[in-house]
């Protein structure tokens, strides 16, 4: 205790003394040494507690005249001082109980880890111009790593179970910061990162669990991929796997926005056939699962698709096959299944159905094409089955979500006609022009929205059909007019200029 005291006493008695140095205009002294006795846990409140107070005094006061003197004296400070004192007090921030003072600490390295990654592209492309770049980064965000990590980890672990997903907060911030410093300090950060993912990954609590695997999905985008990134994931993916399957709907959902960011960023790991099989039957029962989580999986089920079709591509020729063959009619039913969930509604979980339905068919090799057919036929019946529900319309609400899923549909339509072969296309697009008329029809249309959809849907028709469309011109003719004469919906008139111009 007495040894505490004695610390104490010194830190007051070395910020008078800076005090009374500032009065001899020792002023950017003062300050980096009050930022100093902010920032280092070991001084006591009190002494913390009055150099912020000091600092505030130094550089913020009401009087407008006053202020502006201050500014003026602050912008005089060297560059590299200012910013030293910037990390010393956003530090402090970042540590607060209090969500908007941890925000803005939070925030600003998030703008910092930003600005140098835009210094670095402009630096790349100087050097490939041959020339001196007109801005360099002086790398703070990489010099004050071994500062910043600790605390944005530790925030990290101060998620809600029950939060608001539009609610943004510290864990959230936290999260964005560390994806920023990842893609901005690149391998640098692994060495402060890792060692957090591995004492807590298997934690007993869950908020620790979600914030080691949050930090291990933050940290992939900024790794180099063939030196640490790869085979840090193989490493990772069996406990991942398991994770998937935890007794937390939060850990459970950052589990599988992680596999989101596998597939994107180094889907080889997914693909791998060590793990592909108990992946996908992770994924698979990840659909069932609350909507949040489900959502994800569908995120990491578009990314999957499209990794493994470039696999397999060569010379941009589509495939005769790929890896997720022997699985892909499997996975589209589940998908069909989760467009159809009653409480699709909830974090967009049905367009991220569709979408993953669409990136999938779009991603599909030859010996997957009779799955595709299949699936014409059953999204051209349920857009037949959501045209016939119009009268059934009661509210603005319900009109809302009868408009987006007539768009989905067009959108997911799209995506089987141009996988569909020449010879089979004219077989079916009767059926299909005949709901698309109907769609144009329909007192929906009259929202830009709708008839956009609708547009693009016809001119993807006319896309495969070539001449073959010009029987369905008598028919389109007066709803083509019309979209060029949506002068009220410019994008309308806009897009039917556009597609068949």
């Amino acid at each position: 205790m007495k040894h505490e005291i004695n610390i104490n006493k010194n830190a007051r008695t070395h910020t008078k003394i800076q005090m009374n140095a500032g009065g001899r205009g020792e002023s950017p002294e003062l300050l980096k040494t009050l930022s100093d006795i902010l920032n280092h846990g070991g001084n006591s409140q009190v002494a913390r507690m009055a150099a912020g107070s000091q600092l505030k005094n130094h550089l913020d006061a009401k009087d407008p005249t006053v202020k502006l003197e201050y500014q003026q004296r602050w912008r005089s400070i060297p560059e590299e001082t200012r910013n030293y004192i910037k990390k010393n007090i956003t530090l402090e921030a970042m540590k607060s109980d209090v969500n908007d003072i941890a925000l803005q600490g939070i925030e600003f390295w998030s703008n910092v880890s930003d600005e140098e990654v835009d210094l670095q592209i402009e630096e790349a492309e100087a050097a490939e111009m041959g020339r001196p770049p007109t801005r360099t980064s002086r790398f703070y965000a990489k010099g004050a790593l071994q500062y910043l990590v600790p605390v944005v980890l530790s925030k990290l672990t101060k998620q809600e179970e029950f939060d608001d997903e539009d609610t943004w907060n510290p864990s959230k911030a936290a999260g964005v910061c560390l994806m920023l410093l990842a893609t901005c300090c690149e391998d640098n950060i692994v060495q402060y990162v890792l060692p957090f993912v591995q004492q807590n990954i298997k934690s007993t609590d869950w908020r620790y669990r979600d914030a080691a695997l949050m930090a291990f999905g933050a940290i992939l985008g900024g790794l180099q991929a063939t030196s640490t990134l790869k085979p840090l994931v193989e490493q990772a993916m069996p406990t991942l796997i398991e994770l998937m399957y935890d007794s937390s709907v939060v850990v459970r959902d950052t589990a599988a926005w992680t596999f989101g960011r596998i597939c994107e960023i180094v889907p080889e790991a997914a693909t791998n056939e060590t793990f592909l099989k108990p992946l996908l039957k992770s994924l698979i029962d990840g659909l069932k699962a609350e909507p949040r989580v489900a959502a994800n999986v569908c995120w990491a089920f578009t990314g999957l698709a499209e990794a493994s079709y470039e696999q397999a591509e060569v010379d941009g020729v589509q495939p005769e096959t790929y890896v997720l063959s022997p699985y892909f009619e499997f996975l589209v039913q589940n998908l069909l299944e989760t467009t159809d969930r009653p409480d699709g509604a909830q974090a967009n979980l049905r367009s991220a159905a569709y979408e993953a339905l669409m990136e999938l068919i779009k991603n599909s090799p030859k010996d997957c094409y009779g799955t595709v057919q299949r699936t014409t036929m059953v999204i051209l019946e349920r857009l037949n089955q959501v045209l016939a529900m119009e009268h059934q319309i009661q509210n603005h609400s319900d009109r809302a979500q009868f408009n987006d899923l007539q768009g989905l549909l067009c959108a997911t339509l799209q995506s089987v006609l141009r996988k569909m072969t020449e010879e089979d296309a004219p077989q079916i697009s009767d059926p299909i022009m005949n709901a698309l008329l109907s769609m144009f029809n329909s007192n929906s249309c009259k929202a830009g929205s709708v008839q956009e959809d609708a547009i693009m849907a016809v001119s993807t028709l006319v896309e495969v059909l070539g001449e073959g469309f010009i029987k369905y011109m008598p028919s389109f003719l007066p709803f083509l007019c019309m979209g060029l004469k949506n002068h009220s919906e410019y994008q309308v008139s806009n897009l039917t200029i556009a597609q068949f111009r």
